[in-house]
């Protein structure tokens, strides 16, 4: 069993100047003193910078070219230590479609979150009509507008996981575990580079599974608008 974090980065370049608020009442946010002993574990997706502190204003998403009006972008943001989790809502229009843009997220944490460097947070973003439907594609995320190729998929798995890129030929990525005793919500990060990815790519993580003397594996597509 695993969750599933990619952190989609390439080149980010804002749509726009002012950045987008959030829906109404959508943001969720709890901060424990202690990391939870129990309880469902959320993962993030995103390009992490560990010299950096985490901007707990806004963050920056890369919208796909289809009809997005009216859906939503739902997002969780979350901490590795499993101290925080937020959650919330942007209302999505058809002047972002195809572009980069700009999210307000302002935590009312914020003073408490600059303890933390990038890379001990992950963001999970995706379309859907509502929140608590399905999400129909995750997205590429970042906190700033800063060019990248590479995409990280940061993963929580009880095995070692690694990623399959299906297209005109099939690439494996193996992921490496991640290094300290601080990680609660994610432990694996895997980097492929962004030259591996094209529109007809099909994105599947996969995890070997022994079940008695037979090794299986298991296999979860994760759609991506890029």
């Amino acid at each position: 069993m695993f969750w599933i974090v990619i952190t989609l980065v390439c080149s980010l370049v804002p749509g726009f100047s002012q950045a987008v608020d959030f829906d109404a009442g959508s943001r969720k946010e709890v901060l424990y003193e202690k990391t939870p002993v129990s309880g469902e574990i959320k993962v993030g997706l995103m390009f992490l910078n560990a010299d950096q502190i985490v901007n707990s204003n806004t963050f920056y998403a890369r919208l796909p070219k289809e009809k997005l009006d009216g859906k939503k972008l739902c997002t969780i943001i979350s901490s590795n230590d499993g101290l925080y989790k937020g959650e919330l809502s942007h209302t999505l229009k058809a002047s972002h479609e195809g572009k980069t843009v700009e999210f307000k997220w302002e935590s009312i944490y914020s003073e408490k979150l600059k303890k933390y460097h990038r890379s001990e947070f992950a963001i999970l973003a995706g379309i859907a009509s509502r929140c608590d439907k399905a999400i129909e594609n995750f997205v590429v995320v970042d906190w700033t507008a800063n060019h990248s190729q590479e995409l990280n998929f940061i993963i929580n798995s009880d095995k070692k996981p690694r990623v399959s890129i299906a297209g005109k030929t099939k690439q494996i990525f193996e992921c490496d575990a991640i290094q300290g005793n601080q990680n609660v919500t994610f432990n694996y990060r895997c980097k492929v580079p962004l030259s591996a990815i094209t529109a007809e790519s099909k994105i599947y993580i996969q995890q070997k599974v022994k079940k008695l003397n037979t090794f299986t594996m298991n296999e979860y597509a994760f759609p991506v608008s890029y």
